[in-house]
Formats: structure tokens, sequence, C-alpha cells
């Protein structure tokens, strides 16, 4: 597994910076999750981080610049790797992380899911029983996937730690001041019946700017459709173009 892990452990005198690096890289991700979290001194130092975040970021309205949204169709596609990548489910559901594209200011990617269509003859799946692959609550889905990106973390003695973590939980004006600052904006989602007897869920995300180094670790939870947290990593080298020739 290379995402988050729960730990009982207890140090004698103060623990190693590392160590309280990852509980705090682990506990932030099961907490985006949707996953409890019983260390209450843990999420109290969560918090607080939180809050001196939001402290620093301008007062006001903002609207996320052009160089975070998807790009339109007439922006030229860089790369396109062929990349497909299947996320480990309890529940037998064909969920994946692929279709990227790399653009100049950031790679385009989609969270996917086929399901069996068990009512092939009727409308397409709607309210609790359809996948919401998108960000937000919609009138009648009663829910939503959680989806986390780890970029760049750190591979130390205890574990990952350190990068930045982004989630489809974010509100898109919470993008960074730094434009080099990784951050994680939402385009649009889909519904629709394939020809081998599946119904397809999926949504595009565009994650800026493209990452220079490092891993990719995405996160996937989904408790209404009994998924927990399923995790894959992929090298950012992929994403350099020329990295297919």
């Amino acid at each position: 597994m290379t995402g988050p892990r729960r730990v009982n452990f207890a140090y004698v005198g103060p623990p190693p910076k590392e160590w309280t690096a990852h509980l705090k890289w682990s506990a932030r991700i099961l907490r985006l999750a949707g996953e409890e979290v019983p260390e209450q001194e843990l999420l109290a130092d969560l918090d607080r981080e939180d809050r001196e975040l939001q402290t620093r970021r301008p007062v006001g309205h903002r609207v996320l610049p052009d160089s975070r949204r998807h790009p339109d169709q007439q922006e030229l596609v860089l790369l396109s790797p062929d990349l497909d990548i299947p996320l480990k489910t309890k529940q037998g559901i064909d969920l994946h992380v692929g279709r990227f594209n790399v653009y100049a200011s950031g790679i385009a990617f989609q969270l996917i899911a086929r399901v069996p269509d068990l009512h092939p003859g009727q409308g397409i799946p709607s309210g609790s029983d359809a996948m919401n692959l998108g960000p937000r609550i919609k009138p009648g889905q009663p829910h939503r996937v959680r989806l986390i990106v780890a970029v760049d973390p750190q591979r130390g003695q205890y574990g990952l730690y350190g990068g930045a973590i982004l989630s489809n939980s974010s509100s898109p004006s919470d993008f960074p001041e730094d434009p080099n600052a990784p951050w994680l904006a939402v385009g649009s989602d889909h519904c629709r019946r394939t020809s081998d007897g599946k119904v397809e869920f999926a949504a595009t995300y565009f994650l800026s700017p493209v990452p220079a180094k490092g891993r990719l670790i995405f996160n996937v939870a989904y408790p209404e459709f009994g998924i927990e947290i399923a995790d894959i990593s992929i090298d950012a080298a992929q994403f350099a173009p020329g990295s297919s020739d």
C-alpha cells in the first residue's frame, strides 16, 4: 500500500520529526477520505495548520485563473500517456484512473468506474444508485466520491510524508497564490452505457502545473459503494514531454 495507514504506536519521549510528519500525512488523507482519525491531538494539529493556511489567503472573492482550468478543445495536447491504472476494490467495481492528457499548463485525467448494467431497458441510473465521481453533492444524489492526490511526497524511514495533498472537496477559491504550487481543479462528469453491457461513470480533473519530479499518489474512497481507500502511485516522469519516445 502506497497511501495512508492506521498506526497505533507510542514513543517514550519526543517522537522523531519524520515519524510525526508521516502520521500527519496519513491522518490528513484519512480525514479527507471520510475515515475516522482517533488521535485527537493529531486532529487538533491539522485544524491549527488549516486555520493558519486560511489566514494567509487573500480576503474576498477569488476567481480560478485560466491556467488552473481544464484547457479548451483548441489547446495543444503535448502528450497522451498510455496509462489506464485500476484501483483495487472489494466490491468488484471496475474503478480506474486514465485518459491522461498533458498540456503546457497541467495534466487532465479521468476517474472512471464501470458497473454491470442491471436494467438495460430502462434509463441511466440516478439518485442513490448512481455513482457521483465529481466533487459536489447534486440534487437527488446524496453522496460523492472522495479523491485525494498526493504530489511528490517523500519516502522516509517510517513511510510517506511531505509534498502537497490535494482533494476534490476543496473550494475552487482556495487555489494557491504561488503558480508553481500544485492544485486540483474539476472538469465535467458523465454517465453513459457502453457496448459491453456496462454503465460508465466518469469525471475529469485537472492537475496544475505539470509535476516536474517525484510521484503522484491517487487515493479514492467511496464508502457508499463499499470502497474504503484504494490507492495507486504513478511516476511523474511519465508526464514529461518526450517520455513516450
